[in-house]
């Protein structure tokens, strides 16, 4: 009896240690304890793209612009492109309308047509200049008056050699060429008509006398045209 009950023991014993065996012969695997899920990372929020990028980024630092000036343009500069963007979308499409009826009237020389076109469009003309100029006066706002005439002297630089961007001029000769526009600056803007262009032209020949012959030819040579798109791939049936 005693034999037997060793006997049976056995047996369970031996059945239990060969389980895990046959589950692997048979093909199952055994059951994997499941692991905890790592908890998402919250991403960090994106920051805004400043509007204080190309002209004004350079006058920021021209001017040295203090943070607090920074923010405020930063505020300035998106009220303003909010402004035009609520313009735009409830004017834009009229405006474009009547200004593109204008122009075939221009080329149709259709003069009663001219006339009401341009009675129809000045309303929303004077609305945008009105809306331009509200945002300007809080652009300008941000900056102190010695700022506001640093301003003013770097705008005419920067219009003036604009139309040298071709001679890609050295840092001496754009320094020069400021000397220059500081000088000139303040007759061209006083003077009117005829006058002033002819003060305008004398600035521009004196910047033109800086420049190297390699810088000229530079000047006078034409853009290489664009190639031309390929059109779209049609992919054969297959």
């Amino acid at each position: 009896m005693r034999t037997l009950r060793w006997l049976t023991s056995g047996l369970v014993l031996l059945a239990i240690a060969s389980a895990p065996a046959r589950a692997i012969e048979g093909g199952e695997k055994p059951a994997k304890a499941d692991k905890p899920k790592a908890g998402k990372k919250d991403k960090p929020p994106t920051q805004p793209k400043s509007l204080i990028q190309g002209y004004w980024a350079i006058l920021a630092s021209e001017l040295q612009l203090t943070d607090e000036q920074k923010a405020k343009l930063e505020e300035a500069l998106k009220n303003k492109n909010e402004a035009n963007a609520a313009w735009n979308k409830e004017k834009g499409a009229q405006y474009n309308e009547l200004n593109k009826a204008l122009q075939d009237a221009k080329k149709n020389k259709n003069e009663q047509a001219i006339k009401d076109l341009n009675e129809k469009l000045q309303p929303l003309r004077q609305e945008k200049e009105d809306l331009d100029k509200k945002c300007a006066a809080e652009i300008d706002a941000v900056f102190t008056a010695e700022q506001l005439t640093k301003r003013k002297e770097l705008d005419f630089y920067h219009r003036t050699i604009g139309r040298f961007a071709k001679a890609q001029l050295t840092d001496e000769q754009k320094a020069e060429a400021r000397k220059l526009c500081q000088a000139a600056q303040g007759p061209i803007e006083q003077a009117k008509g005829k006058d002033r262009q002819q003060l305008q032209q004398q600035l521009h020949e004196s910047i033109e006398k800086l420049l190297t012959d390699e810088q000229r030819e530079m000047m006078t040579r034409k853009p290489e045209p664009k190639p031309a798109k390929a059109p779209n791939a049609v992919t054969a049936p297959e």
